[in-house]
């Protein structure tokens, strides 16, 4: 890529990708399923150490997965966002393990599509499955 004088121009790296991602999965679970209660826990992000120090006392705890979703029956899930090629940290792989050995939903979604899937198998019926399902009968 070459700016207006013909000079060589790296592109920038998108560092908001999986922010892009998330925000699209949020509001496809919102449209496609909006008896699920879908959230982020404001768990990430860049603070000053006095407000990092009082959001750890307030219960922040690094690893939590991006997303918390509130299903019917009592049940809960956890989705952790990434981008294709992101990996999970440290923090995040020993939280994920923790939360499933507890028998917690669980997983990584990296698009719309896996989100979709991840309804499927946590039981929920979505408007998109209803209205497909309504176009073949």
């Amino acid at each position: 890529m070459t700016d207006l004088f013909e000079a060589e121009v790296k592109p920038r790296p998108d560092r908001n990708r999986e922010g892009r991602i998330q925000i699209a999965i949020v509001e496809f679970v919102r449209w496609v399923a909006p008896e699920v209660i879908i959230f982020h826990p404001a768990n990430g992000g860049w603070r000053t150490l006095a407000e990092a120090a009082r959001f750890k006392a307030l219960g922040v705890t690094a690893g939590i997965p991006d997303l918390c979703l509130v299903l019917p029956h009592g049940k809960v899930a956890w989705w952790e966002v990434k981008a294709d090629g992101g990996r999970l940290s440290p923090q995040q792989a020993a939280m994920i393990s923790r939360m499933d050995e507890s028998g917690h939903a669980v997983a990584i979604v990296r698009s719309i599509d896996d989100a979709r899937i991840e309804l499927a198998l946590l039981g929920v019926e979505t408007r998109e499955a209803d209205m497909a399902r309504r176009a073949i009968l």
